[in-house]
């Protein structure tokens, strides 16, 4: 399966109500769905590098 093959899962997320608040008005303000808002923040997070688990030297 390629990376843009359309594919999608359903899924359940619990979210702090502050954090889901905001990104359901941002979601408004900017005319998109709030899956699309999740979809966009994810993406953005999954392109930075793995922070390492041990201690910094």
């Amino acid at each position: 399966m390629s990376k843009e093959s359309g594919a999608t899962a359903k899924t359940t997320l619990r979210l702090r109500l502050d954090i889901f608040t905001a990104a359901r008005h941002r979601a408004i303000d900017e005319g998109l769905s709030l899956q699309a808002i999740v979809e966009s923040a994810l993406k953005a997070y999954l392109k930075t590098p793995i922070r390492s688990k041990g201690k910094s030297q």
